[in-house]
């Protein structure tokens, strides 16, 4: 029962509070910035189609506005072009 406590306490003493902060504040900010992209990349695909823009051309559209290779771009495609 003595071990255990000085481990609780070894790992009290090593707990970085501001560390562990920044990295939520990290996660956070990634994960809102990842599902901003996904928004605005379904949101290109949707325009593009309504506007009646090739395929091709929306393929395109997707790589050079967001860095997308054409395989990331092509999933997006057969995801969001409906």
């Amino acid at each position: 029962m003595n071990q255990e406590a000085e481990v609780v306490h070894m790992l009290l003493e090593t707990f970085d509070k501001e560390l562990h902060e920044k990295t939520l504040r990290k996660e956070a900010f990634e994960d809102g910035y990842n599902e901003g992209r996904k928004t605005g990349i379904r949101n290109l695909i949707t325009t593009l189609r309504e506007v009646d823009f090739p395929r091709e051309i929306a393929l395109e559209k997707l790589k050079e506005k967001y860095g997308l290779s054409l395989e990331e771009a092509k999933s997006y495609l057969d995801k969001y072009w409906k």
